[in-house]
């Protein structure tokens, strides 16, 4: 008899226990003090993913402020944007060239990209008469047919030397250099 009654006694606790348990868990859920992540009530906060394609390691700053450092060919997110209009610039790392600025305008918490573009494209223009052969830091690119216009790609920054010769006897036609500062296009048109 006294066994049941201890037994009884421990499920009456047991249950008790259980109760309370539940009824915790039931004010939390009801409050609100325990929501998922991904509830639908909470809010997603403004992102800019920046995307750095421009051929150097750059820092990125917001309205004059760095946020992040990005490696070549990599990305970088910059989170908890606040609405508004916020002019992005991005600069070499170490020698602090400006090579790209954008103004983005936050008007809602969303996700937004960012490209920093480039490297430096130089379009080469042939009015020379006849077919050449163009050259980069010592380095052939390509053949450029007379009255061709070609692009060479990809030019990282710094100064670079570039050299044409005529096809049909490899002496010199034509040589400059460039000094690649930002990503942009460029233009070399070599005339006889």
């Amino acid at each position: 008899m006294i066994k049941m009654m201890r037994l009884k006694k421990r499920q009456r606790k047991r249950t008790a226990g259980i109760a309370s348990l539940l009824g915790i868990l039931l004010s939390s859920f009801l409050s609100g003090s325990c929501k998922s992540p991904n509830s639908s009530n909470e809010r997603l906060t403004t992102q800019v993913t920046v995307y750095n394609t421009c051929g150097a390691a750059v820092d990125v700053s917001m309205d004059g402020n760095l946020q992040v450092s990005i490696a070549i060919d990599s990305i970088e997110i910059i989170r908890n944007v606040v609405k508004g209009s916020h002019l992005f610039e991005a600069k070499t790392t170490g020698t602090g060239i400006a090579v790209y600025s954008v103004t983005i305008d936050v008007v809602t918490n969303q996700l937004y990209s960012l490209v920093i573009e480039g490297p430096g494209k130089i379009n080469v223009v042939n009015q020379y008469g006849e077919t050449l052969k163009i050259y980069g830091d010592d380095t052939y690119l390509f053949d450029l047919d007379n009255a061709a216009t070609k692009a060479i790609t990809g030019v990282t920054f710094g100064t670079h030397a570039f050299k044409a010769t005529k096809k049909s006897d490899g002496t010199t036609a034509a040589s400059t250099s460039f000094s690649i500062v930002d990503a942009r296009e460029y233009a070399w048109t070599i005339i006889k």
